[in-house]
């Protein structure tokens, strides 16, 4: 069986042996908070590049790589190659590193981008400080960054660094004031990094050799680490080959509290009748972890060092970032309803016609060739956009289309609606009004050209199709002032507009009062919910 810890539980547990130094192995999640990209991040970014680079001309619409949408579309196109790994597999980091940049060399630049971006955070600053207090003497990685060695530098401790062209180093008698910051898959400012299948599948003896003595003689603290590679995994499941052998604790964090699985669920095991020295550790952050430890040991004189260290990451409540999640508690019921998920569309064709239908009807026209076609279509400032597919768009108009067809992305605002029919109604009243205000002739403050009584407005009159439109486009303004000036007389347009408004609007609230009366029941029983107990 697996037991699992509690975090307090576990700082306990260090707090009281703190005469053993800690061996502390890092993941790529203990560097997230200090600006280095999760090991999931990495794929992610690599599948989109691999996407991209196969599919020119779509990158503004795959720019936010953690929409849930957009992975899953990247994801589709992968899988439907047929050479890459099922979304979620071990092997996913080492095949898509090689299969984005096949030189070694790139690979390296790809991480040294993300370094020259990054230093250490809390966790690794705090860090340093544990191993001024020599509770921490040894630092292992998968990681490429330098963080540890950066931050024990800087807090005047001597970084003793270990990577592939310097293994020599492991066997060195660490003195006060030393730091060993062992890089296995390399360091991106001298070795070749590990990321390949066959890569990860190799690690120099010497440095597999260190690392199994040291797990066996050190109490070990693992943080940010998936347990994905497969030689560092065999190392640690050599080290706790036998459980009755094990004196010393392994404490393995994780971030969330889902199961685990695969070699990590293999190496945490604890037979039945045997004291349990392996744990899990879940709902833990590694700069939480370290920032725990580090307050609970630290003496008194090492206090200002700390507080120093806190103060520089000091979060207000209302800045802070978590992570959202829900406890996992018993399902006591379940909600059985008719409705359903929509996803609505992610992006629209924009495209131009050679020849446009006649003046006033555009709208018919593109309606019945959407209808004939199977899509839906409609003008907008000059162009035509469309839900389909380019390849019904050019069958449909027949070499009518003007240029090329673009996709146009939409976003939450395009396709918001805030009661567009009322809305727009009282938009296209008041411009109506206004243009009746600036006319002398349409107010009645000029006689006919024929000498008789000066014009009476009406409203029969005025809602007219076509006498609205020529109210629009200024054909009863006889000279520029009255066409362009928003100021002047505008009395005769201010009392009528008022009244004319406030029917209008009270014509609209009772058709929406009764509409709302006629379709309750029917609302009521659109979306039906039910709770059945378990």
């Amino acid at each position: 069986m697996i037991h699992t810890l509690s975090i307090d539980a576990m700082v306990r547990s260090i707090g009281m042996s703190r005469d053993q130094p800690l061996l502390v192995f890092l993941g790529a999640g203990a560097s997230m908070s200090s600006g280095m990209p999760s090991a999931s991040q990495c794929i992610w970014e690599w599948k989109r590049s691999i996407f991209l680079t196969n599919n020119p001309g779509l990158e503004r619409q795959f720019d936010e790589i953690s929409l849930p949408s957009v992975r899953q579309r990247i994801q589709r196109w992968l899988d439907a190659q047929r050479r890459y790994p099922a979304s979620g597999s071990n092997d996913e980091y080492s095949v898509y590193a090689e299969a984005c940049y096949a030189r070694g060399d790139d690979r390296r630049r790809y991480f040294q981008e993300w370094v020259k971006r990054t230093k250490p955070g809390l966790g690794y600053q705090l860090l340093a400080e544990l191993a001024k207090q020599r509770l921490v003497t040894s630092v292992w990685t998968t990681n490429f960054d330098g963080l540890a060695a950066r931050a024990a530098t800087a807090a005047g401790i001597a970084a003793i660094e270990v990577g592939q062209e310097s293994k020599e180093r492991i066997s060195r008698p660490m003195a006060l004031d030393e730091l060993q910051c062992v890089s296995m898959h390399g360091d991106y400012r001298y070795d070749a990094l590990k990321n390949t299948q066959q890569e990860l599948g190799e690690q120099e003896a010497e440095l597999r050799t260190a690392l199994v003595n040291q797990l066996r003689s050190r109490p070990v603290l693992v943080c940010g680490y998936s347990g994905r590679d497969a030689s560092v995994m065999a190392a640690f499941l050599e080290a706790y080959r036998d459980p009755a052998q094990q004196r010393l604790p392994l404490f393995w964090t994780q971030y969330g509290d889902s199961p685990v699985t695969g070699d990590v669920e293999t190496l945490l095991q604890t037979p039945d009748g045997a004291a349990p020295q392996r744990f899990m550790v879940p709902g833990a952050t590694f700069d939480d972890v370290v920032r725990r430890i580090t307050l609970h040991v630290a003496p008194a004189d090492a206090r200002p060092r700390v507080d120093s260290v806190l103060d520089k990451f000091k979060q207000s409540p209302t800045t802070q970032r978590a992570a959202f999640q829900l406890p996992n508690l018993p399902i006591t019921g379940l909600i059985k309803s008719n409705a359903f998920p929509m996803q609505p569309p992610g992006e629209l064709l924009e495209f131009d016609l050679a020849q446009w239908p006649a003046s006033g009807t555009v709208w018919a026209a593109l309606r019945t060739i959407g209808q004939e076609h199977g899509f839906v279509a409609a003008p907008f400032k000059g162009k035509v956009y469309a839900l389909a597919s380019p390849q019904q768009v050019l069958s449909a108009f027949a070499g009518n289309v003007l240029g090329e067809i673009r996709r146009v992305p939409l976003n939450d605002e395009d396709l918001r609606y805030e009661d567009g029919t009322a809305k727009d109604g009282l938009k296209k009243w008041a411009a109506i009004f206004t243009m009746v205000g600036r006319s002398k002739f349409l107010t009645g403050r000029v006689p006919n050209r024929n000498g008789d009584a000066p014009f009476e407005l009406s409203l029969i009159w005025l809602v007219g199709p076509k006498n609205m439109e020529k109210v629009l486009n200024g054909f009863y303004h006889r000279d520029a002032e009255e066409k362009g000036a928003a100021a002047g007389d505008s009395t005769g347009r201010s009392a009528m507009a008022e009244r004319v408004m406030q029917g209008v609007e009270r014509v609209m609230e009772m058709q929406r009062g009764m509409s709302a009366a006629q379709h309750a029941p029917q609302a009521q029983a659109a979306l039906q919910l039910e709770t059945l107990p378990l």
